[in-house]
């Protein structure tokens, strides 16, 4: 039965999909599918699990009722059980239904931005930060990232690719299983928008993370997917004693030396059945140079299900030291989600969670045309005592192209209140923020405003005005930046910032400049073609 009434309430706002502190590569696929949405009917599995909040759930769902009968609206995707109000709106300016029957479309898609930094004399190495980033999807698929972060000698120090055809992939590549204590994709955990997505399987690695990635071979079968990766970790090995630096960072001679230290040679594999999954292998760690090696054999048992709009993920798991964690999301829109680990655990690529003990509650509610939403998250601390840090966020459309949003955030140590009103009409939007912190006898306050206009020709223009005493009360303003690029400017002292984005839809071109005005003027220029 369809749900008219949620049909009613839910209204799209593009703006509002992209959370803050999403990381780079969720930045790019989000601003990617927003400029080339994937037709509801074609899409693959795996191409359906690349999309910006989509779960494994919906993902089968989709596929199964369009068996049956294809989509001929993206509405339709709240008949699927799973999908709550709010996930509608998350996922609906991702998906088009196409008029005309045919095959799926393929071709390439490309990204070559950079960044240049002035003045700034913290390191004498070139300041540039420099991407390319090209996709192919043909009858093979393949992609290929290169990176050099500020500062780094060496233009091309990071590099990540992969070839896929067939169930085979070649390159680079991330495994996500159960709720990512033991496999899990690069990513953070962005606690006010709920627990992501994360049992995604095998999945190319095209992020900007330079670490926690598998490169080898990989076979991806329904039932069991075997996999061989040989990779080179930024580490050191000594007297078996192993530490594992996730920075990513080669700008120092410390930061150089740990380079690629370590061999990785990990023979594992994926198996599925039903909602049971067990992933596990045997990783021997080698430094580069004549020395013995050591192993650490890994496994993750995970077990997810649903019943009535409910799901339960659950998993344990083995590396060097146990981990164990539960999720529960509820169609209500409430989630739960407890994790534990034991000091001696030692995971290199547990994401998007923390190695941590906690207990995470997450609310999302739509009543009528009010959005409401909040967190709270107990983490034990070295200490032993557990802390607290929580959310609540409020967005009511107060008239047609008016939000007004409320936002409270806190912590032992940290507490903040802002308010935010967007107008928006047709192509056309202002929006104004007021933000005030509170960090122990610290105030710090700070404001913006930013107007836009979205055509063949998208300008955006913002300007702040922060007061805070020291980098404690800092205020933190996201900024809208180059395609992928991750921006979240902290503000303290007495200043000023403005920035301008300009973007040319027909040849992708971006162009974007930012300045702040305090003790001495710093600014930053980027340049980004993307198609």
């Amino acid at each position: 039965m369809v749900k008219p009434l949620l049909l009613l309430l839910c209204t799209v706002y593009p703006d509002a999909v992209i959370p803050e502190d999403a990381d780079e590569d969720f930045l790019y696929r989000i601003n990617y599918y927003l400029e080339h949405p994937v037709d509801i009917n074609t899409a693959g599995m795996n191409e359906l699990l690349d999309v910006p909040f989509m779960s494994v759930e919906v993902a089968r769902e989709i596929i199964k009722l369009r068996k049956e009968e294809p989509f001929t609206s993206v509405d339709q995707l709240l008949l699927i059980e799973e999908v709550t109000p709010l996930m509608f709106i998350r996922l609906k300016p991702f998906f088009r239904v196409r008029r005309k029957k045919g095959p799926p479309p393929s071709g390439y898609t490309y990204l070559v931005k950079g960044i240049y930094p002035f003045p700034d004399t913290a390191y004498d190495w070139s300041p540039e930060k420099l991407y390319l980033r090209v996709n192919i999807r043909k009858k093979i698929d393949a992609g290929l990232v290169i990176e050099k972060d500020y500062y780094e000698r060496n233009y091309f120090d990071y590099f990540s690719g992969y070839v896929s055809y067939r169930g085979f992939l070649f390159g680079n590549f991330d495994i996500s299983e159960g709720l990512g204590l033991v496999f899990g994709r690069p990513g953070y955990f962005y606690r006010p928008a709920g627990f992501p997505e994360t049992r995604r399987g095998i999945l190319p690695h095209l992020s900007t993370f330079e670490s926690g990635y598998f490169s080898g071979i990989v076979f991806q079968n329904r039932l069991i997917t075997p996999f061989v990766s040989f990779a080179y970790l930024d580490a050191t090995l000594n007297d078996s004693t192993f530490n594992h630096y996730t920075s990513g960072y080669h700008r120092t001679g410390t930061e150089m030396d740990k380079k690629n230290a370590v061999r990785e040679t990990f023979v594992g594999a994926v198996l599925r059945y039903s909602g049971f999954t067990l992933a596990g292998g045997v990783p021997v760690y080698t430094p580069v140079g004549p020395t013995t090696s050591s192993y650490l054999p890994v496994i993750s048992i995970s077990l997810s299900h649903q019943l009535g709009g409910y799901t339960g993920i659950m998993e344990i798991g083995y590396s060097n030291g146990y981990t164990g964690g539960i999720l529960i999301k509820t169609p209500i829109g409430l989630q739960v989600l407890y994790r534990y680990f034991t000091d001696d655990f030692k995971g290199l690529r547990t994401s998007p969670l923390a190695p941590e003990e906690g207990l995470y509650i997450y609310m999302e509610r739509k009543v009528l045309e009010v959005k409401a939403s909040g967190f709270i998250d107990f983490v034990r601390s070295d200490s032993g005592e557990y802390v607290f840090e929580g959310n609540i966020m409020g967005v009511w459309p107060v008239l047609k192209g008016t939000r007004l949003i409320v936002r409270w955030d806190g912590s032992r140590t940290r507490s903040g209140l802002r308010g935010e009103i967007v107008f928006r009409r047709r192509n056309k939007f202002i929006k104004l923020r007021l933000q005030g912190v509170s960090s122990g006898n610290e105030r710090g306050y700070g404001g913006y405003i930013t107007a836009g206009i979205r055509g063949d020709l998208s300008v955006e223009f913002r300007y702040c005005i922060f007061t805070t005493p020291s980098f404690n009360s800092a205020i933190y303003f996201y900024e809208n930046n180059l395609p992928g690029e991750y921006s979240i400017i902290p503000l303290y002292g007495d200043g000023y910032r403005f920035y301008i984005l300009l973007r040319e839809k027909n040849t992708g071109v971006y162009l974007r400049a930012g300045v702040t005005l305090k003790d001495r003027i710093q600014a930053k220029i980027g340049m980004a073609i993307s198609k």
